[in-house]
């Protein structure tokens, strides 16, 4: 599987976000929201078929990736990782769109994928993403509150999320996500 992600993350066809924003004094490009959608729908748009082997992929469980030389520069497991932010970007429009299934798949595409690429590591070693899975489950509560979501997507979600977790993350994870969720669960009903 470790071979799969990284030979995917080779197909990731990039889309430079230059043209698309202004630059700051310091020379960076910044993007308004609705700008930075743009850009992840291009994303999106370009790396269709990665995205689906990539969603495929993330449902194997089978291997490990070798522990992580934090040194290391663009090592297989960085690279690998770029598939698990594609997929956020991608999930991010779908969620833009009301598309929260498609959403909700790519988003635990991305995790799996990241706690696939976890599993391999000391646990002092893996610090390098914790930023951007911050952000992934920022998202995820955005996806949980969205004006057209249902009880239903949520509980099965929150089984999702059971099955990728060991249970030691599982709690931390599944419970901040449930306390950030609670004024729209309790709405919904949800585990009723």
């Amino acid at each position: 599987v470790g071979d799969e992600l990284v030979r995917l993350s080779h197909e990731i066809e990039y889309v430079s976000s230059k043209d698309t924003g202004k630059k700051n004094e310091n020379g960076d490009v910044e993007l308004t929201e609705e700008q930075l959608l743009d850009w992840y729908r291009q994303q999106t748009a370009q790396n269709c078929e990665v995205l689906d082997q990539a969603i495929e992929l993330s449902r194997s469980h089978a291997g490990r990736f070798p522990p992580l030389d934090i040194y290391q520069g663009q090592s297989p497991t960085y690279q690998a990782a770029d598939l698990a932010r594609l997929l956020d970007n991608a999930a991010s429009v779908a969620v833009a769109d009301g598309e929260l299934d498609i959403a909700l798949e790519h988003y635990l595409a991305a995790m799996r994928i990241t706690e696939f690429l976890r599993a391999g590591q000391q646990s002092a070693l893996f610090f390098w993403n914790q930023w951007e899975e911050r952000q992934r489950w920022q998202k995820l509560v955005q996806w949980a509150t969205h004006e057209d979501q249902t009880s239903e997507r949520i509980v099965a979600a929150i089984g999702e999320l059971e099955n990728i977790y060991p249970s030691e993350l599982r709690m931390k994870k599944v419970e901040a996500a449930e306390i950030a969720y609670v004024p729209r669960s309790e709405a919904l009903c949800v585990g009723k």
